[in-house]
């Protein structure tokens, strides 16, 4: 069983709903966290992508500056200007499970069955959990890594 960490389940309530964006972004600010002294200001994050990991990432405190290339690239800026890291997700995480996309489509055109909604959730909710139990080397890339082929 998987528990929602309270800070995320908050951020959820606060956006509106939990979905694998969100989850991404409150994974990489739970990551930059550990970059910043307690207490500190003036640090900005620049987001490659306009997703609801933005909102994530302001909930948890981040200021952020968006240019969106659509990409879930991540930057933290010191408030000197320093890169103290750069994080990229790894397409299994960013990438819906095959049968998401069909359902979807029905699900918007009215002709899904209750079957078919309630498959849409449970495979939301899986994708969900599998960001946010991942270890941090399974879902980010890290500038200092050999970049993998896709």
């Amino acid at each position: 069983m998987i528990f929602v960490d309270l800070e995320l389940k908050a951020i959820a309530e606060k956006h509106g709903h939990l979905c694998p964006d969100l989850a991404i972004g409150w994974r990489v600010g739970t990551l930059f966290r550990g970059y910043i002294p307690v207490h500190s200001e003036g640090f900005l994050v620049y987001v490659y992508n306009s997703t609801c990991a933005v909102q994530a990432l302001t909930l948890m405190g981040f200021e952020t500056k968006i240019k969106d290339l659509r990409e879930h690239t991540y930057t933290l800026i010191s408030p000197q200007g320093d890169v103290l890291s750069l994080l990229t997700v790894r397409p299994d995480f960013i990438t819906p499970p095959v049968p998401m996309n069909e359902l979807g489509q029905k699900i918007k055109q009215g002709r899904a069955t209750y079957y078919e909604k309630a498959h849409y959730l449970h495979l939301l909710d899986h994708w969900v959990v599998e960001i946010i139990s991942a270890a941090e080397d399974e879902i980010f890339w890290r500038e200092h890594e050999e970049r993998w082929v896709i």
